[in-house]
């Protein structure tokens, strides 16, 4: 009887807390579009910086969901919020792909790395 009154006060303050943490991540007014498009943009820099260099293909990807990352805000501060819903979703995608790319090429990098380090044999050696 004691361990579930325990944990159903353990529960109860949970849910307060982070009931609380969301008010107070609200708090500020902020458009939930700015948030979730923010946190997108900032993971994809961090990506980008641990990786150093990328594909064509993936720069490409990044560059075009940056304009479209701009111009979600640009559309949030003009009070336009389904054209800035429009581009955030854009943009959040294009992140996504150039993030996979990413992957592929720093995989490929990998392989040849080491194919290069660790050279494959086509035969059986007999011993």
């Amino acid at each position: 009887m004691k361990t579930s009154l325990f944990g159903i006060i353990v529960l109860m303050v949970l849910l307060v807390s982070v009931h609380s943490a969301f008010d107070s991540a609200y708090a500020d007014d902020e458009d939930p579009i700015r948030i979730v498009l923010d946190i997108t943009y900032q993971n994809i820099l961090e990506t980008r910086e641990d990786v150093g260099d990328v594909s064509k293909n993936a720069e490409t990807l990044f560059a075009t969901g940056q304009d479209e990352y701009f111009e979600a805000l640009s559309a949030l501060d003009a009070g336009d919020t389904e054209a800035a819903r429009d581009h955030a979703l854009i943009a959040m995608v294009l992140f996504e792909d150039a993030t996979e790319e990413i992957g592929e090429f720093e995989g490929f990098e990998d392989e040849d790395m080491i194919s290069r380090t660790h050279p494959k044999t086509d035969h059986f050696v007999n011993i």
